[in-house]
């Protein structure tokens, strides 16, 4: 049974210190997702994992799915997106993936990004494949590094993710696409890259991390049963 997110106060708080990476460093981050439509319009955004500041200048590193019934953006239902920023507004770099997912099913969602401060160095993959990307913003030249609490399922106390979350996994390197084809075929993280996974949280009815951080759910419930995870 996966973790329920009920897209207005669930979370799961990590150590402060977890995750505070520079823009300099390669990182991956990858969850299987099923997530749940809560509104008709509008711009809208679920965190999968966020260490981004909620005010200006929103600083940090961010990673989701956003959608928008307004014409805003160019789609009508979710994409992926990352956000890997020093100053949202001038100094940042914001990619998002340019095809629809739909809700209600599971998908493995991975993010890679190679250390680079460039948008070219972050790749998208759903299911193991990886996906087309559009570019927002490709300007960052600043430090990201900030003191903000690392959050799975919401940015802080804001932005909650509404659906079911299971099997996350975070690594200090950026996965190659044979790895990512790996989680999208439901392996275990811990089998990827164990030299470089920082967290393990499979998200089976409780919320446990394999490598030992400590964590701290608030307004958390056991969800649908989940894909089988192979060992």
């Amino acid at each position: 049974m996966s973790i329920d997110f009920n897209g207005t106060t669930s979370r799961i708080a990590l150590p402060t210190g977890f995750f505070d990476y520079e823009r300099t460093q390669a990182f991956s981050i990858s969850a299987v997702v099923r997530y749940e439509f809560a509104r008709s319009g509008g711009l809208a955004g679920y965190q999968i994992f966020s260490r981004l500041n909620s005010s200006a200048p929103h600083n940090g590193v961010e990673f989701g799915m956003y959608w928008t019934g307004t014409g805003v953006l160019p789609f009508s239902s979710a994409v992926m997106f990352c956000y890997i920023a020093n100053n949202f507004s001038s100094n940042r770099i914001n990619v998002n993936s340019s095809t629809d997912i739909a809700s209600g099913s599971d998908k493995v969602m991975t993010l890679t990004y190679d250390g680079s401060s460039t948008a070219a160095g972050v790749k998208f993959y759903l299911d193991g494949v990886v996906q087309s990307k559009n570019t927002v913003a490709d300007n960052l030249s600043a430090s990201i590094l900030l003191s903000t609490t690392p959050h799975i399922g919401s940015r802080g106390t804001a932005s909650f993710f509404n659906g079911q979350l299971s099997s996350f996994g975070a690594w200090s390197a950026q996965l190659n696409a044979a790895e990512c084809a790996s989680l999208g075929k439901f392996i275990s993280p811990k089998k990827i890259r164990p030299q470089s996974l920082v967290m393990h949280a499979p998200l089976i009815r409780e919320v446990i991390d394999a490598k030992g951080n400590a964590l701290t759910a608030t307004s958390l419930s056991v969800g649908a049963n989940q894909p089988r995870i192979y060992l």
